[in-house]
């Protein structure tokens, strides 16, 4: 049981560690100092940040999941938030994506949110 908590907090302060430089990044651009920047260098400074995150997030397994329009609609990989009239699209396929989902390893932590045309 120690030994199972111990694990536990290792990995928890592993992935903490990670996004720390995450934090102080955001931090940054929070800060004060931000009064003398330009609208693009906030910007810029939030997709670093994005990126940043992304790039730990990718090195702990975390993997993107995208759609495109025309895919067969795979209940527990997509969430249907809608059903949507398409002249282009089968019936039980992805018209849009509204947010891509994220999975570690095969399982999926957050579906794809999509639209589906419906069924006749």
């Amino acid at each position: 049981l120690i030994n199972e908590k111990q694990a536990k907090d290792e990995g928890a302060s592993s992935v903490l560690e990670k996004l720390l430089t995450i934090l102080d990044n955001l931090d940054r651009v929070l800060s004060p100092d931000v009064s003398g920047m330009s609208l693009e260098q906030v910007v810029e400074g939030v997709r670093v940040t994005r990126d940043e995150m992304l790039r730990v997030l990718g090195g702990l397994g975390m993997n993107k999941l995208e759609v495109t329009p025309g895919d067969e609609f795979q209940p527990g990989r997509h969430e249907a938030m809608l059903q949507q009239p398409s002249d282009e699209i089968e019936p039980g396929h992805i018209v849009a994506q509204f947010a891509p989902g994220y999975a570690l390893g095969d399982r999926v932590l957050r579906p794809v949110k999509v639209s589906v045309a419906p069924s006749e």
